[in-house]
């Protein structure tokens, strides 16, 4: 067995043993903690544990302090490591600085990568929940913002920038919704929580396919509730969506559409299914895919095809039939590469 193969199973068997004994998918996100300590906390849970009383509900697991971090906007993991966005605000000066992170999961560090005054800069506050999608290898953010024309408040999807955080347009959408997640095929799911006035409301499911048009994928129904504030997010894991919505969490099956609810005892924000690792930053191998970064240059086992993009879905160099692609002319930074290996899409992430 190779080193990085041992210490990878290592890594996941600790993973499991840190949420007790996990029998289903363990899920990772943010809790805040008191306005007076200021922090936020990691913490996680097993799926398989999940209570549908809500008078008794599941205990969350902490992981870790993440110091400052008590106003989280939403996060998610992508590859080896977990993004991002979390506002501090000085109650003396009511000024509020934003700030784009890199977290890690064993210790709860976070390594600012970007902090700016969101009322002064296109980046705004309004960040409301994050995910990866693996075929575009693109991150991107879920934005909710107020529309004069309509004077309402509708959403925008926005690739996000991994090494600062900046935002790049990718829609405008025509309503507001409150979470999203990737679908796995290029496209996503997002969730519209249908407010009823009294702290609950009932969640609608859409999806978005590649081209990002939009179409309702399960209606909401009365006997659904969600809560209708904020800490809203959303991932798939297991052939489900899981939908946090502060202490709720509503399951909605992609087959059947059958959907369930269960409790928590603190609001989550920013629900993941991959625990992030800031320490990881490069991809070297990923031996399933038979890709390896040697250097400057990328080593595959078999011929495929590789296409690689910045981090804001630019492509910058195509290659067809190879086994060797030299990246020289490349600037520094972070790229995607996607491979097609035996008509299997296979996509990573590199740091030059």
């Amino acid at each position: 067995m190779k080193a990085f193969d041992y210490i990878a199973l290592l890594l996941s068997a600790a993973m499991s043993a840190t949420c007790l004994t996990a029998h289903g998918t363990v899920l990772y996100g943010l809790t805040p903690t008191s306005m007076e300590e200021g922090n936020g906390r990691l913490v996680c849970f097993d799926t398989e544990q999940l209570s549908e009383d809500p008078t008794a509900p599941t205990r969350l697991t902490e992981q870790a302090t993440v110091a400052g971090a008590n106003d989280f906007m939403g996060g998610c993991a992508m590859g080896n490591m977990y993004y991002g966005y979390y506002n501090v605000t000085n109650m003396e000066t009511q000024t509020v600085v934003q700030h784009f992170c890199t977290i890690d999961f064993e210790s709860g560090e976070a390594d600012v990568l970007a902090a700016v005054d969101p009322t002064a800069s296109p980046d705004g506050i309004y960040l409301v929940d994050m995910t990866y999608e693996p075929v575009s290898g693109l991150l991107v953010a879920l934005e909710n913002q107020y529309s004069t024309s309509s004077q309402t408040i509708l959403s925008s999807l926005q690739a996000v920038r991994p090494d600062r955080g900046t935002l790049s347009l990718l829609r405008d959408f025509d309503r507001k919704y409150s979470a999203i997640c990737a679908d796995g095929e290029g496209g996503y799911y997002l969730a519209e929580i249908e407010r009823l006035g009294d702290g609950a409301g009932l969640p609608a499911i859409y999806r978005a396919d590649r081209d990002l048009n939009v179409t309702v994928f399960m209606p909401s129904k009365p006997s659904l509730k969600a809560e209708s504030g904020m800490a809203h997010s959303m991932v798939m894991a297991d052939g489900l969506l899981y939908l946090v919505t502060g202490h709720t969490v509503t399951t909605v099956n992609l087959k059947t559409k059958a959907t369930a609810s269960y409790y928590l005892d603190r609001d989550v924000y920013g629900i993941t299914a991959t625990r992030g690792t800031s320490g990881l930053y490069a991809v070297e191998a990923d031996s399933a895919a038979g890709i390896t970064l040697q250097g400057r240059s990328l080593k595959l086992a078999q011929e495929s095809r590789i296409d690689v993009y910045t981090a804001d879905g630019t492509k910058v160099l195509s290659a067809d039939h190879c086994t060797d692609v030299s990246l020289e002319a490349l600037a520094r930074g972070i790229y995607i590469v996607r491979a097609v290996c035996a008509g299997e899409p296979v996509t990573l992430k590199i740091s030059l």
